[in-house]
């Protein structure tokens, strides 16, 4: 069973990606739709992987990452991120990955995060 901690302020997408992602039956999925509780989450939850918006109010997922990148106990944690800013045509042509982060553009396919979380797990074994 694949952890997945889903971070996004967007309610109604959250339930919609934890639902599908969980219905493929090898995903647990929390949801934290709050960026400032995300590093206690992590510790909480120890997910395998975080999914994690790129723009949300108060706290980037730009800076939810970095914090994570700067404990030992979280640097590794892969990580992929959603994002508005890049059409789904665009993310298949960058192979999903743009500054060496790997990304899903919304609105979000299941079956295309289900390959992103893949990629950035054994990129991060």
């Amino acid at each position: 069973m694949i952890r997945v901690l889903l971070v996004d302020d967007e309610k109604d997408l959250t339930f919609f990606v934890k639902k599908n992602l969980e219905s493929k039956g090898d995903y647990q999925v929390r949801v934290c739709n709050d960026p400032r509780l995300v590093v206690a989450e992590v510790r909480d939850f120890q997910p395998h992987v975080l999914v994690l918006d790129m723009m949300m109010p108060e706290v980037s997922g730009e800076d939810v990452a970095a914090d994570l990148r700067e404990s030992k106990e979280t640097a590794r944690l892969p990580i992929v991120f959603l994002t508005a800013l890049v059409k789904e045509g665009e993310a298949g042509s960058s192979g999903n990955v743009i500054g060496g982060q790997f990304f899903v553009a919304k609105p979000v396919k299941i079956d295309e995060l289900i390959r992103v979380i893949k990629l950035a797990m054994a990129q991060s074994a």
